[in-house]
């Protein structure tokens, strides 16, 4: 139980205090320190003259750092994210999808919710189909900041992973022609959904520091390449209606619980580098390659 332990408390708790990694499943993480607690506190009602003092300390120990954690994790909810959001007044050009011939935005500041409603369509299978962002929507996304003689840098959403790329292209080329005395500057990240989060979080710190927007795509260029995202999934149902699995690899996947663990590649693809069995082992195998491969 206790090298578990400490590896969980290690791995999951130590890096997110220094904002090195997201939790990848805060739940498990939580009810595996609740459970190795117990058990711990059974061991030692059954066992009273065994005088280890590592098994007192963890069981003074652990409900606290287990109720720590728990507060970590309330930090890297959305309601932190908008603050970023606001504090460094971050332009976003949300995707769309569509419900019923109604279109929803992917992105709606200040609403947790909703990302809530979305997630749960999907458990409900319900038809839901998804857009990329026109050149119309990143015109009126720019024009703002061009507006009162601002400069614009743009992080694409993976070149790999979406046609936005090049519907942003063509806006960035007619913005530049109208707006000439204007820096209208742009960087493919490569990434998607956290990993990309946290790219455009390290451009912001870069432009508090008073780094032109010239050095701040130069620093985002020379360092994306060393930063990735890992990840596993529940259920194969989504990679399956998105066309990344056959329905004869979801179909025996789902029976003998087989998890991929994606990663997505230097050209920003997704592809999976491993295949294990069952929902623990893929959480605990995504932390192993984090630890053997976090440089800094």
């Amino acid at each position: 139980i206790l090298p578990q332990m400490d590896f969980h408390l290690d791995l999951f708790i130590r890096p997110l205090n220094n904002n090195k990694i997201l939790i990848t499943d805060d739940k498990m993480t939580i009810a595996t320190l609740s459970k190795g607690l117990k058990k711990l506190k059974k061991y030692k009602k059954e066992h009273p003259l065994d005088a280890n003092p590592l098994i007192s300390f963890v069981i003074n120990n652990l409900n606290l750092e287990i109720q720590k954690f728990k507060h970590e994790v309330q930090l890297n909810t959305l309601p932190q994210t908008n603050k970023i959001i606001e504090k460094f007044d971050i332009g976003i050009i949300a995707l769309s999808f569509i419900k019923d011939g109604e279109i929803y935005n992917s992105h709606l500041i200040g609403t947790e919710e909703y990302y809530k409603d979305f997630y749960q369509m999907l458990r409900n299978k319900d038809n839901l189909t998804t857009a990329c962002a026109n050149e119309h929507s990143f015109i009126e996304a720019f024009e703002p900041y061009l507006n009162k003689g601002e400069d614009t840098l743009y992080i694409w959403f993976s070149s790999g992973l979406s046609v936005t790329y090049s519907c942003a292209v063509n806006a960035i080329n007619m913005l530049n022609e109208k707006y000439s005395e204007r820096k209208i500057l742009s960087v493919d990240s490569l990434l998607a959904s956290f990993g990309q989060g946290l790219f455009v979080y390290n451009a912001c710190l870069l432009a508090e520091e008073g780094k032109t927007i010239e050095q701040v795509k130069l620093s985002l260029e020379n360092s994306k390449q060393n930063l990735n995202s890992l990840f596993t999934v529940k259920t194969l149902s989504y990679l399956c209606r998105g066309g990344r699995v056959s329905k004869m690899s979801y179909a025996i996947g789902t029976v003998v619980d087989i998890k991929p663990l994606m990663y997505v590649n230097e050209k920003g693809k997704l592809l999976a580098y491993q295949k294990v069995i069952g929902r623990k082992r893929s959480i605990f195998s995504i932390a192993e390659k984090v630890a053997k491969t976090i440089t800094d």
